[in-house]
């Protein structure tokens, strides 16, 4: 077993000049998941069991099922029927939506997720 330092070696999947919360952090991230299929398939594992919990509280309850935060890693990939949002478009999202300032109709949403939202929360 080696001892975790202080200062971790930096990853040979992510150079140094990427930025993860820059303005093409979107593409940053894809790269490192498609470099890393083990990270997807947990995506996707959690994917699952937000779905299955989303079912068993709710049950036939209408409404919109969103995810904030959606990332390269949307829950919407792997359920088309939820719709994935981000504070800023992508491939692969439905929509740009604010989790601090949403806009949507009462009573129109079943269910919000959220698994990658707050990596980049501006709350500390």
């Amino acid at each position: 077993m080696r001892r975790c330092t202080a200062h971790a070696p930096a990853s040979p999947l992510l150079p140094e000049t990427e930025d993860l919360d820059g303005v093409n952090r979107l593409e940053v991230h894809a790269a490192v998941m498609r470099r890393k299929p083990m990270l997807a398939a947990l995506f996707r594992e959690c994917h699952e069991l937000m779905l299955h919990l989303d079912r068993r509280t709710f049950g036939d309850t209408p409404g919109l099922r969103i995810e904030l935060g959606a990332g390269v890693a949307a829950i919407g990939r792997t359920f088309p029927d939820v719709l994935a949002t981000d504070i800023v478009p992508g491939p692969g999202l439905d929509a740009v939506l604010d989790a601090q300032a949403l806009d949507l109709s009462d009573g129109s949403v079943r269910t919000l997720s959220g698994q990658n939202c707050f990596t980049t929360s501006p709350i500390r």
